[in-house]
């Protein structure tokens, strides 16, 4: 996925400011020791590697908040695009859901499934290209890997949400947002996806809108009517700029 670094976008230079307000050696622990302690991912049963009881199946997965769980028959930790796809051609051939997994936060309803669960924690890598102001980066990155990676580049996120250690993949899946009303979620400073579909093709897609429920990021809820209205009215004013 691809971020654009320019005015409105997602990353900036930070040649007079702090690249990463979060940093050095206690910021450092204090992220381990939170890491170790989250349950993000936990089974039923105490004492077992985590990902090796779920790889085996008949294990129960729970979210952070612990109001969403799910025991899937297959669980995948996929660590490129082309293994992606072979999990969505097997699921779909045996008429079976995909759920995609980052960290765990979401309180909404969006992993839980007995077919496949996808963790794309291992899906990580991420680049940065200084002349153009974009990092591509892999769905299973922490915002935290990410904004390392733009400070090593003297840049930084225009805006980041306050917990580093949720995946970028379910930042923009969620609507997640960082602070300020002048910057929205970080999905809308996204400028190029790339998207697996049920017939395992790889879509790269720089210029696709859409106006209707299927962006909305949880499940429709407390009056969806006017937040279509709204995604619609916001669609018409992007659209006029891009055409103007």
């Amino acid at each position: 996925m691809s971020r654009s670094c320019q005015k409105g976008s997602l990353a900036v230079s930070t040649s007079d400011q702090n690249p990463n307000p979060f940093r050095g050696p206690a910021w450092d622990e204090l992220v381990i020791a939170l890491e170790k302690t989250r349950t993000g991912l936990r089974v039923s049963s105490p004492g077992i590697d985590t990902h090796a009881a779920l790889l085996r199946g008949g294990h129960t997965w729970q979210n952070w908040a612990k109001n969403q769980e799910a025991t899937p028959h297959h669980w995948h930790r996929p660590n490129s695009e082309h293994d992606v796809t072979k999990v969505i051609t097997e699921a779909r051939d045996a008429n079976e859901k995909v759920r995609v997994l980052g960290k765990g936060y979401s309180f909404s309803p969006l992993v839980p499934t007995d077919d496949h669960i996808v963790d794309v924690t291992h899906m990580n890598t991420c680049s940065v290209d200084v002349a153009q102001k974009t990092v591509t980066a892999g769905p299973g990155t922490t915002i935290d890997e990410l904004e390392r990676a733009l400070q090593r580049k003297k840049l930084c996120l225009e805006t980041a949400p306050v917990i580093p250690w949720v995946t970028l993949g379910g930042a923009l899946g969620t609507g997640v947002h960082g602070t300020g009303s002048a910057h929205g979620t970080l999905a809308d400073l996204v400028v190029e996806a790339r998207v697996v579909d049920a017939n395992s093709k790889v879509h790269g897609i720089s210029n696709l809108y859409v106006a209707g429920s299927s962006i909305f990021p949880t499940y429709g809820s407390s009056n969806p009517t006017l937040n279509l209205v709204a995604l619609t009215l916001r669609l018409a004013d992007q659209l006029k700029k891009v055409m103007a």
